[in-house]
């Protein structure tokens, strides 16, 4: 029940901003950067009759793109930020536990995990008899947790990167390509703590769903055009 309420307020607010306008053809090819190049025409938010030229009027067609695309991608960058922090908190938990291992004497751990063992066998008894019979040699599994939980750190605190720099460059219209990479991590389970109960599938969902605006496309691509522009490179 709760990740349907989840579900229906995200589409709640994915619909209120839908666009009232329609963008004609968008060109098949993709400049530099991974961003799909602008459509042919943008809706004209401004009435024809206005005394201003053509440029002016392109002008003010674009500056409307880039503030629509802005107002529609505060929300989920946000919140894909908010799941970059979840997966640092646990991936840096994880990476404290593996020095902890690493640097613990082999008597501790042993110690440790004959107490986990115990608590196991108390709490599941179906799975002593099996217990009993693995071979729990304490070097081989401090060896193989120190792997698993140094695979695992690396895999979150790379999540965390990812996420956080997508819903940055989402928000400020900087990496189309690195913002739908961010939100499809977040969907992906275990790698993703929010991957693992619906709620990276939700946010990732939602970015995606406006990433595929023709007018957000369109607004990635200028910004980085105007970026590109005034690059000390581009005027040497």
């Amino acid at each position: 029940m709760l990740l349907l309420l989840i579900f229906a307020v995200v589409v709640a607010l994915i619909t209120r901003n839908f666009p009232t306008h329609k963008l004609e053809e968008t060109p098949a090819e993709t400049p530099d950067g991974g961003v799909p190049g602008p459509p042919s025409r943008l809706p004209d938010p401004l009435p024809s009759n206005l005394p201003i030229t053509e440029d002016g009027r392109e002008t003010a067609n674009r500056l409307w793109a880039i503030q629509y695309a802005r107002g529609r991608l505060t929300l989920p960058s946000l919140f894909l930020m908010g799941l970059g922090a979840i997966n640092l908190v646990l991936g840096a938990l994880v990476l404290t536990r593996t020095v902890q291992v690493g640097m613990m004497p082999q008597e501790d751990f042993a110690k440790e995990m004959e107490m986990a063992q115990d608590l196991t066998k108390k709490l599941f008894p179906q799975f002593a008899p099996t217990m009993d019979q693995a071979d729990m040699n304490p070097a081989r599994l401090r060896h193989q947790t120190m792997w698993i939980n140094g695979g695992m750190s690396a895999l979150l605190l790379l999540g965390s990167w990812l996420m956080s720099v997508g819903g940055w460059r989402l928000r400020n219209l900087q990496s189309y390509r690195m913002g739908l990479v961010g939100a499809v991590y977040a969907a992906l389970p275990c790698v993703s703590i929010a991957g693992c109960c619906g709620i990276g599938q939700i946010v990732a969902a939602w970015c995606i769903f406006i990433l595929f605006d023709p007018v957000v496309r369109a607004a990635f691509h200028w910004v980085n055009q105007d970026a590109a522009s005034q690059s000390p490179d581009s005027h040497c």
